[in-house]
């Protein structure tokens, strides 16, 4: 349905979203005139008794929570039959109890309301001089808006109504999500939509936000996957969108403001350049039907500033690591792991078919989270194909195709069997820098015993005689239609995630895919 005329709203549709057959919820797909797209979802388990009566709904100027349990407090004082005898006050207790626990119960299952917003712009666009700038972008619109000038009005709003908030910079964009309790969506939403209307970035605010990004690096020192993630950011090679510090911390902020960078104008050229509704992507998830939930985003979001749909890109010549090198990353925990890694072009545009995905079902089990590192290699995506020059020349017997990657016969089977490794998996991560519009990180993570630590070689070479076969042999129709059926299965199956989470991963999928999506993943 298009919407014409002098209104905010330009385009609305009921139809886009294609849904597993178990989903009970109701999508709408709505663009404002300022280029914003939103993704709006009627969960009718949010109420599941149906909508309270409009009298009973908060209101923007309604007291606190607080002050209405006070009032029931009061209330409360008196109750009870004095003339009662003491076994019919202890029924009458014991039917109170049982209520109580129902209403706890009850309360307890009630299911929270939600919204995101992913802006197509992240890490990749930090300037070369002040690493860590759009993670401390994201900090600052924390601090106050012009409506909302107190800096923890907005998560102080959400606590006192059972809600949380979190957010995250990614390699190519940033994303905000909160979930708050049912009846004050509306309220949260008016808060939050300030993030992207008027954040004040305030210079007071600023020192102690450093120290706020300082604190975050800090606490991940000791995660060995970050510390592998930035290890491959600082031996790719100079001038590429890896090669950078995307955390930041106060020794890369503070350098930044030595070297004479203004921070502040920094953040503010950031935010002017790319929080526009043009790259915006917001999911709202409430019990309230579309047509409540779509008048509340046009009358929050439509002063959002005005932007085209074009996303930031970036341009790459030569590999992202010179090839056949080998490093060593003292992990912090006691764990041997080979990890190899492929630079493939962006595969975004085949998402369909999922090349990555079959690759991976024939080498291990698709990863989602990258492992430990012990052992790191670097290789191109051409070697792949046409081998790697360090690779020791042996033979083995390994047939292929195996469904089943741990079955007699596959790669992991034959390893395990030398006593070499205790397991293996592989896949493209997940995560925005391994999965990005510049190139896809094809990772393989092999977990080594005591004895594999000394045949790290032999394993590399073993690999790629398996990859040589894999060669000999066109891509199989059964192995593809078994994938198929089973990414059937997961979708109409699919384990319900909680509201935040389901937003923030709905708002990521929605930036990427907005002109050619179809099904809710």
């Amino acid at each position: 349905m298009m919407v014409s005329g002098g209104s905010v709203l330009k385009y609305s549709s009921d139809n886009v979203v294609i849904k597993s057959a178990n989903d009970r919820r109701l999508y709408r797909v709505i663009q404002l005139s300022n280029g914003l797209v939103a993704l709006l979802v009627h969960d009718p388990q949010i109420y599941p008794d149906g909508l309270p009566q409009p009298s009973h709904l908060p209101d923007k100027n309604e007291p606190e929570a607080e002050d209405e349990d006070e009032s029931e407090d009061e209330d409360g004082d008196g109750d009870g039959d004095e003339d009662e005898d003491d076994e019919e006050e202890d029924e009458d207790e014991d039917e109170d109890e049982a209520d109580a626990d129902n209403e706890k119960e009850k309360t307890a299952q009630t299911k929270k309301a939600a919204a995101a917003m992913c802006v197509g712009f992240g890490s990749f666009s930090d300037p070369p001089e002040a690493p860590g700038l759009a993670h401390f972008l994201e900090h600052m619109l924390f601090m106050g808006s012009t409506e909302f000038p107190d800096e923890n009005e907005y998560d102080s709003y959400l606590s006192k109504h059972g809600g949380s908030s979190n957010a995250y910079t990614e390699a190519e964009h940033t994303c905000y999500h909160f979930e708050v309790e049912r009846e004050f969506l509306k309220g949260a939403l008016r808060r939050f939509s300030q993030f992207f209307i008027s954040p004040l970035v305030k210079l007071e605010a600023m020192e102690r936000e450093v120290l706020a990004v300082d604190s975050e690096f800090n606490q991940v020192l000791q995660n060995d996957g970050c510390r592998l993630q930035q290890l491959l950011c600082h031996t790719s090679e100079d001038g590429h969108p890896f090669n950078r510090f995307s955390w930041g911390n106060k020794k890369s902020l503070v350098d930044a403001v030595e070297k004479g960078i203004d921070l502040r104008k920094q953040i503010l050229e950031l935010y002017n350049d790319y929080y526009h509704g043009g790259l915006m992507k917001l999911v709202v998830i409430g019990g309230e039907p579309l047509d409540v939930l779509q008048q509340w985003v046009v009358e929050l979001f439509s002063d959002v500033r005005q932007g085209s749909q074009g996303k930031p890109e970036f341009k790459v010549e030569g590999p992202v690591w010179r090839a056949g090198k080998l490093y060593r990353l003292e992990a912090v925990k006691d764990v041997h792991i080979l990890e190899l890694r492929w630079a493939l072009p962006c595969l975004l545009q085949a998402y369909l078919k999922k090349p990555e995905d079959y690759l991976a079902h024939l080498l291990g089990h698709v990863i989602l989270d990258l492992p430990v590192n012990t052992y790191l290699c670097f290789l191109n995506f051409d070697e792949i194909l046409y081998g790697w020059h360090c690779v020791i020349n042996c033979k083995c017997n390994i047939f292929f195709p195996l469904l089943f990657p741990e079955g007699k016969g596959s790669l992991h089977y034959f390893l395990k069997a030398k006593g070499w490794v205790t397991s293996l998996s592989a896949g493209v991560s997940d995560d925005g820098m391994e999965r990005s519009s510049v190139a896809y990180i094809f990772s393989m993570s092999i977990y080594l015993t005591d004895c594999g630590l000394g045949k790290i070689f032999d394993i590399i070479g073993y690999v790629y005689q398996y990859l040589k076969l894999l060669r000999q042999l066109s891509p199989q129709e059964w192995i593809f239609k078994e994938l198929q059926d089973m990414g059937n299965m997961d979708f109409r199956f699919a384990e319900e995630k909680p509201q935040d989470d389901y937003a923030a991963g709905l708002a990521g999928s929605f930036l990427l895919f907005f002109k050619i999506l179809t099904c809710i993943c």
